[in-house]
């Protein structure tokens, strides 16, 4: 492709295409990138990566090891969900041979390329289990028979080898498909060959089932299990909620800037952007449905067992008495910021078309994901609060101590470390590759996309 490229109508894969108009050109300037353009962002990136690595490494000595694993932890688990949902919305393209999405689908693969590297962000974690996970430290020190939440079944299922066996699945199976995705993607902008699309519906289908059950158990693993005794079967879909979601803004943000770099003019239009303001719509609808069900039905039940994860998230036990704490303005923030906020800026149909006002929409959902990972994780490490912890002195009397300079250090080197490689490997993707599949068969349906 030097100058311009031909997509010749009625080629698709899934069905026949009859527009009557003349072959439609793409030139350079839409699809690639203009070389050099995003070479100072891709340093910037690796810096980042770098310095957060660097900073990570020397918090383990200077704050402690154990804290600087949770903000890891939160740090790692942020980045899985964008890139988890990069694998699901292209395995769901595929699975419902969706033509207008075809323009952004190589986005999604881009998050995929992350994906493939997860792998290796998990080792610090799976090395420090005793530092993050109650029930590892209790089966370490062999206490497991005093304790009647790791008897039977449950702590089995805890344990380090079948923790370590899941793990190992949950990566092999999304390093599988998500490279079988990848490959005969690149493969297609090649050969343009038809049957590549075909090989790749086939495949949606078994992989979209189980990228659905191993997302699912690695929510339950990853976070569910941080408060060993407590349970919740909604976890999994909560967990599923803020992959699709997060993703899809991060998605949306990308192509945006694209566009406005210079990219992407006549490939992805306002046609597009109103239907991605859709699904960021809908899928807030969704995620709130989620999160609303869950608290409703143990706030009703009121039962210790299923409450505690919620009454952590409000305040904690001091001296015999409960108190609440930070956690609880939380709480109250990310329904007004990650539910109500965006769902009335986005209802309406002119604020999905405008550039501007969509690539907000997508910051704000993706920042509050952010929050709302955080709040997951951290008052595990942090029971007394936004970077606050409960001590016992000497005389046996509990308080309260915060340190802001040290939680923030090493949550935001952590997240450095993450959100660098994730923007370097992304960075990586848009320069070495079209940035969008363009001898796929769907192509020119995308192009052609107008809101009926």
């Amino acid at each position: 492709m030097s100058d311009s490229a031909t997509l010749t109508p009625g080629t698709a894969a899934h069905g026949e295409l009859d527009h009557d108009h003349e072959p439609i050109q793409l030139t350079r300037q839409q699809v690639y990138l203009t070389p050099g353009k995003l070479d100072l962002l891709q340093r910037f990136a690796i810096a980042l990566c770098g310095a957060g690595a660097i900073m990570t490494l020397i918090n383990c000595v200077a704050v402690g090891l154990q804290q600087t694993m949770f903000s890891y932890l939160f740090a790692f688990y942020f980045v899985l969900t964008v890139s988890l949902g990069g694998l699901f919305w292209t395995q769901i393209h595929h699975l419902t041979a969706a033509g207008w999405s075809t323009g952004i689908r190589r986005t999604y693969e881009n998050f995929i390329r992350v994906l493939l590297v997860m792998g290796l962000l998990f080792i610090p974690i799976w090395l420090c289990l005793t530092q993050l996970y109650e029930w590892a430290a209790i089966q370490s020190a062999g206490e497991t028979a005093n304790n009647p939440n790791l008897r039977g079944g449950k702590g089995f299922y805890l344990s380090w080898p079948f923790f370590t066996v899941r793990v190992l699945l949950y990566f092999g199976v999304w390093v599988f498909f998500g490279y079988k995705f990848l490959t005969m993607s690149q493969q297609q902008d090649q050969s343009g060959d038809p049957e590549l699309s075909r090989k790749m519906a086939g495949l949606s289908a078994p992989a979209t089932l189980l990228l659905g059950v191993t997302a699912t158990f690695a929510g339950f693993d990853l976070v569910m299990s941080l408060d060993y005794a407590w349970f919740s079967t909604m976890f999994g879909v909560y967990t599923w909620a803020g992959c699709i979601r997060s993703s899809l803004a991060t998605a949306t943000l990308t192509v945006l800037l694209l566009r406005a770099a210079g990219h992407l003019h006549g490939v992805i239009t306002r046609e597009h952007m109103h239907d991605l303001g859709k699904l960021l719509f809908g899928f807030t609808v969704f995620w709130t449905y989620i999160a609303f069900s869950q608290y409703f039905l143990y706030w009703y039940g009121n039962m210790p067992e299923e409450t505690r994860w919620f009454l952590r998230r409000q305040g904690t036990e001091l001296n015999g008495e409960f108190v609440y704490t930070s956690w609880r303005y939380v709480g109250y923030i990310l329904p007004v910021c990650h539910f109500a906020i965006p769902f009335f800026f986005l209802m309406p149909r002119t604020i999905k078309r405008i550039p501007l006002a969509l690539g907000i929409a997508a910051a704000w959902i993706l920042t509050f994901h952010l929050v709302d990972v955080y709040w997951q994780i951290m008052p595990t490490y942090y029971d007394g609060g936004l970077w606050s912890r409960v001590v016992t002195g000497e005389d046996g009397k509990q308080t309260i101590e915060q340190n802001i300079a040290a939680g923030l250090l090493t949550d935001i080197s952590a997240l450095a470390f993450t959100v660098g490689l994730f923007l370097t490997i992304l960075i990586y993707g848009l320069k070495t590759h079209p940035l969008v599949p363009i001898k796929d068969p769907r192509l020119e349906e995308s192009l052609l996309h107008e809101q009926e």
